[in-house]
C-alpha cells in the first residue's frame, strides 16, 4: 500500500495553504511554484479539494483558495477521500467488491482489522497535526 502523488501533492499544498496568513487567498500558481507541483495537475486537485468542502475559493485578482476549515479539522483521511474515493486496502474493503472468495476468504478479517486501524489513524490525524511533526523533524 503506497500513497498516491496525489495525496502527497496534496497535503503538501495544504500545508502551504495553512501557514500563509489566516483568511489570505493563495493563487495555483503560488502554491505549484512554492511547492514544487505541477500547477495543471495542482489545479485539477485544488477543484477536487474544493467540492469536498476542505479548500474555499474566490476568482478575481486578489483570489484564489484558502481553507475552508481551521487545520485542527482537516484530517489526513479528508485529504486522502477527496483525491482518491474512499479507502480500501483491499479491493474486498472497496465500495463495489467483485471478488468471487468474499464470503469465503480466511483473511479478509485480517484486511478488515488494519483498514480500521488505519483509517482510525488517519481520521484522527490532522493536518495541523502533521504540520507540527515536521516542524519538531526540522529542529
Amino acid at each position: 500500500m503506497r500513497l498516491t502523488r496525489k495525496v502527497c501533492y496534496g497535503i503538501r499544498a495544504l500545508h502551504y495553504i495553512a501557514g500563509q496568513s489566516a483568511g489570505k487567498y493563495c493563487s495555483v500558481d503560488e502554491i505549484g511554484r512554492a511547492q514544487e507541483i505541477p500547477c495543471r495537475f495542482l489545479a485539477k486537485m485544488v477543484q477536487d479539494l474544493v467540492r469536498a468542502g476542505l479548500l474555499a475559493s474566490r476568482r478575481g485578482q486578489d483570489g484564489g483558495v484558502r481553507l475552508a476549515r481551521p487545520a485542527c479539522e482537516i484530517t489526513i483521511l479528508d485529504v486522502m477521500c477527496a483525491l482518491e474515493g474512499p479507502m480500501a486496502v483491499s479491493e474486498c474493503l472497496g465500495p463495489h467488491p467483485t471478488c468471487a472468495w468474499i464470503e469465503t476468504c480466511r483473511v479478509r478479517e485480517v484486511w478488515k482489522e488494519m483498514q480500521t486501524m488505519i483509517q482510525s489513524y488517519l481520521e484522527t490525524t490532522s493536518l495541523e497535526a502533521t504540520e507540527q511533526v515536521v516542524h519538531e523533524e526540522s529542529t
